[in-house]
């Protein structure tokens, strides 16, 4: 019970501070002109959403990685871009039920740039405002090359995605590795544990074969692997079961989190039986991260703090 209770509040926490970021990102300020298109909604806000640790020392990760086998051969260098697409894949997590109509509509048009249309009048009012803005934000930094929509009678969407590689790779999944590497720190942090970690590193296997990581964390001395799918994940879960078994790492601590809106609970937990690892959907991760995570040596219970 003490333990159901400490994940509860921390996810608590956690929810909380990300609710305080996502609802300074949808704050609609529409204003409808003669021709019933809607201007505008303001850009997502500058403030900062989880910034990176002041020092990331994956030394600890390097070495682990090399004694089994396997060498870092490039690890993408953090760009001041990153904070801008930081803060729209916080804002798409956040409101997947309400934007996954538009985000399935950008991705079955994106590899040809063709335009498309979605109407919103059965949407509620929440939908409405956090799909204008996201394509609002999106049509800003050039990940939509039109976008305008239409208000009543019409209640129209028109917009046409880039095919820019850029804007192809976050509409493809990297917006949901961004949004899990916010989760994973913000729930480190939430429970003061020393952690390191690396992002999209390419790696050579012991055979010579290459491999890319999602994400690689380091929590106390405990390695996470996780790997991020917004779909198609039949394709990767044996090819992800062998690997976890290549970096010797459980099923507690091997990862593949899903935004797949067809797989229920039932269906994660039996693809995680199957291939030993554990399948989460995006809105159950944290849940599930919190409950295998090691304490800190300064964890309290009961009120009292526990020494090292």
């Amino acid at each position: 019970m003490e333990e159901k209770t400490e994940i509860t509040t921390l996810l608590e926490r956690i929810a909380i501070a990300l609710e305080r970021i996502a609802d300074l990102l949808a704050r609609p300020d529409q204003s409808e002109d003669s021709s019933g298109l809607v201007d505008s909604e303001p850009p997502i806000a500058p403030e900062p959403t989880e910034p990176a640790p002041s020092t990331n020392d994956i030394t600890w990760l390097r070495d682990f990685l090399a004694s089994r086998g396997i060498s870092i051969k490039t690890i993408p260098q953090e760009q001041e871009s990153d904070e801008t697409l930081d803060k729209i894949a916080l804002f798409i997590g956040n409101r997947l039920e309400s934007v996954n109509s538009v985000l399935d509509s950008i991705k079955a048009n994106m590899n040809v740039g063709r335009p498309f249309s979605l109407n919103l009048r059965n949407e509620s009012q929440q939908t409405v405002a956090d799909t204008t803005n996201l394509c609002t934000n999106l049509y800003n930094i050039a990940f939509l090359t039109a976008y305008y929509y239409q208000k009543s009678p019409a209640y129209q969407l028109y917009a046409t995605p880039s095919t820019s590689p850029r804007a192809l790779n976050f509409y493809s999944g990297q917006w949901l590795e961004r949004f899990i590497k916010i989760q994973a720190v913000s729930l480190l942090r939430s429970k003061s544990l020393e952690f390191s970690y690396i992002c999209n590193a390419q790696i050579s296997l012991p055979k010579g074969d290459d491999f890319e990581l999602d994400m690689l964390f380091e929590a106390e001395g405990e390695v996470f692997w996780l790997e991020a799918k917004t779909g198609d994940y039949r394709r990767h879960i044996e090819k992800y079961s062998k690997m976890s078994k290549t970096l010797g790492l459980d099923r507690s601590h091997t990862f593949m989190i899903l935004a797949d809106g067809s797989v229920t609970d039932a269906l994660a937990r039996d693809l995680g039986n199957l291939f030993g690892m554990t399948v989460a959907r995006v809105e159950k991760f944290a849940e599930q991260l919190t409950k295998v995570l090691p304490k800190n040596r300064n964890e309290t219970v009961q009120g009292r703090e526990i020494s090292p």
